[in-house]
């Protein structure tokens, strides 16, 4: 049997490999491909949305804006505000007011002022879920006050507000069991389900003076609380004072305040409200019990008034949801491995040295802790109807028929227990 096999002359095929690449040539130097020029385009770091006394949205955007090469400065960021009965129309505005094409292919942040989630955020978020120029891994925050105040301060930490704040949120923060850090995509997963709950990072705007103390006294008001700390409109950058002042000197507009965000609370929603705000223990707690939490820290008090502090690591959680008895039951097991890092009070060199070994009340006291602080973020969200731990999602789909007998009581009858078992490594 003749095989036949194709054959190209060489020199045609030389002539054909010379065409391709005259043509890629050309292309890359005679067009940009369908890019927008980047003196053109406005690169958002952040949105921050809030809704003006008329009910329209108030988008505020951070805007990086790159400086010239030849100038070897580093690059800016400014706050521009739109608004509209979209925010689809409040970005249109921005557009209209700077002359920049609003991209969000880098915008990695959206804070949700308090006027915001009053109501269903998914209101506005619905924007960012149908943008194909959105991330799904976009971070989300609730913050106190409003969203445009929270993205126009200026942070000690970075020139970029922004970019400040996606370190507090990063996911480092949420290994280490300090933030409940979700992304857009997660959070829509939650509104979407059956039990319509979600949370998020809460955000306290303070000042650099007020100290820990201040900063847990913040985290334990709840929301609807407005610190004084967090009021105050900041200045908007040189580049658009002078367009948005009327033409003012920018020289003459007050210095921006300096502000530091304390996001250790966790804000609940259901059906897309916010119903709660939960404290810095409830919200660690939690975080362990529903998060992956590579390294924590836990201070644990004793009678006598020492304090020493824990490290987990080994954090190990396993949430069941079965029906007993005719009752829906949730069972949280969490375990943890635990090492002294630090103490208030001075130790002997052979204590300081025995960092593996932890005394049996030292472990109770974690556990009871942390146990303690479970159940009050259990009972706080059910009594606002949010399903955090996901009784709903667990009894739908191994307990179908149990399920849809009482789904509409289902987290009121709820019996929820928690176990927690801290050992050292010995």
């Amino acid at each position: 049997m003749k095989k036949h096999t194709f054959y190209m002359p060489r020199l045609r095929g030389e002539k054909i490999i010379l065409l391709v690449v005259f043509f890629v040539v050309i292309l890359f130097f005679s067009t940009d491909f369908g890019l927008i020029d980047i003196q053109k385009t406005a690169i958002i770091l952040a949105a921050g949305i809030d809704r003006t006394e008329d009910g329209l949205f108030s988008v505020t955007a951070q805007i990086a804006v790159p400086e010239a090469s030849k100038s070897g400065g580093a690059a800016q960021a400014i706050a521009v505000s739109g608004s509209g009965e979209t925010v689809a129309r409040a970005f249109q505005e921005i557009n209209t007011k700077t002359g920049w094409f609003p991209k969000l292919i880098f915008c990695d942040l959206i804070v949700l002022g308090e006027t915001v989630t009053k109501n269903n955020v998914f209101d506005c978020l619905g924007y960012f879920l149908r943008n194909e120029q959105m991330s799904d891994n976009c971070l989300l925050a609730a913050c106190e006050g409003s969203a445009r105040d929270a993205l126009s301060a200026s942070s000690p930490t970075e020139d970029m507000t922004a970019l400040a704040l996606q370190k507090i949120l990063a996911t480092e923060a949420k290994e280490s069991g300090n933030i409940s850090t979700v992304n857009l995509k997660d959070f829509a997963i939650g509104y979407f389900s059956p039990h319509k709950s979600g949370y998020m990072p809460f955000l306290y705007l303070l000042s650099p003076e007020e100290g820990g103390a201040k900063s847990e006294e913040n985290a334990q008001s709840g929301a609807g609380g407005q610190s004084a700390a967090g009021k105050g409109k900041a200045e908007r950058g040189k580049a658009l004072s002078a367009a948005a002042q009327g033409g003012k000197d920018p020289s003459s507009a007050p210095q921006k305040e300096e502000k530091i965000f304390y996001g250790a609370c966790t804000a609940v929603f259901y059906d897309g409200k916010l119903r709660a705000v939960l404290g810095q223990e409830e919200s660690f707690a939690l975080n362990l019990a529903v998060g992956k939490v590579r390294q924590a820290t836990l201070q644990v008090p004793l009678p006598d008034g020492t304090v020493y502090a824990l490290t987990l690591t080994n954090v190990r959680a396993k949430t069941t949801a079965r029906e007993e008895n005719g009752l829906p039951r949730l069972q949280v097991r969490l375990k943890a491995v635990a090492r002294i890092s630090d103490c208030t009070t001075p130790k002997d060199i052979e204590n300081i040295a025995a960092t593996n070994t932890v005394r049996q009340r030292l472990r109770r006291g974690a556990e009871t802790i942390l146990s303690d602080a479970l159940a009050t973020a259990f009972e706080t969200c059910r009594r606002e109807n949010c399903d955090i731990f996901g009784v709903a999602d667990r009894m739908r789909k191994y307990h179908t028929a149990f399920y849809n007998a009482c789904k509409d009581t289902l987290l009121q009858r709820t019996a929820a227990t928690f176990e927690v078992s801290v050992k050292d490594s010995h």
